[in-house]
């Protein structure tokens, strides 16, 4: 009889815990959370209304805890360069992060597709000003429940967060939302007072505190 190819014994295996809870991953990662890329014209399609949902309380309860969550916003289907017009599904990525994300983040990071822009002949790399807002640091808990979340309504379908620098308004649903009442902010851009009365269909609002704004 031939000898076997593998044999084991005594095999021990263990497991990571904490608090008697075992751990069985260090981290999660959510690829393209809340816009996905496609090759369609747009090369975007936005994630329906009950996806968003449970990514951000997914991407809330990891920072909640401490535990790391990586959501990859990933805005290219292949190898290719990010297309030119990606801006608008970024943002609202970006501005679903920041909605969710909660104050035990350390453990935790955003990964971001190289952005680049056409110069001339070539490409640079060019990120959008609103990766660069300061919007200082979330107060209180990231919207990890169905009733945490709903807690940040402020219209039928528009959701606001709260950081120490100033708010993000997202409206997830595909249909706009004019049940919106929110002021005492200035425009991150121009450091003019506004005031959101509505919301389009999957729009996003990043506000400053008028003292915050520079």
């Amino acid at each position: 009889m031939a000898e076997p190819l593998l044999e084991v014994r005594n095999l021990k295996v263990s497991f990571r815990s904490e608090d008697g809870v075992v751990k069985a991953v260090d981290g999660v990662s959510l690829e393209s959370p809340f816009a996905k890329p496609s090759d369609a014209p747009a090369h975007f399609e936005w994630k329906g209304l009950s996806s968003w949902k449970k990514n951000a309380r997914s991407v809330a309860d990891a920072t909640n805890r401490g535990y790391s969550v990586v959501p990859w916003l990933k805005m290219v289907a292949g190898a290719d360069y990010v297309p030119e017009n990606m801006d608008r599904p970024l943002a609202f990525s970006w501005a679903s992060v920041l909605l969710s994300w909660g104050p035990q983040a350390a453990a935790s990071a955003v990964v971001l597709e190289l952005w680049t822009k056409k110069d001339g002949g070539g490409r640079r790399i060019a990120l959008p000003d609103f990766m660069y807002y300061d919007m200082g640091d979330p107060i209180g808990q990231g919207p990890a429940t169905d009733d945490a979340l709903d807690a940040l309504l402020v219209g039928s379908t528009t959701y606001k967060r709260d950081w120490t620098k100033g708010t993000i308004l997202v409206n997830p649903a595909d249909s706009s939302d004019n049940g919106v009442s929110v002021s005492g902010y200035v425009d991150p851009v121009t450091c003019r007072p506004v005031q959101i009365t509505s919301m389009p269909a999957q729009s996003y609002k990043f506000l400053m505190l008028p003292g915050a704004c520079n």
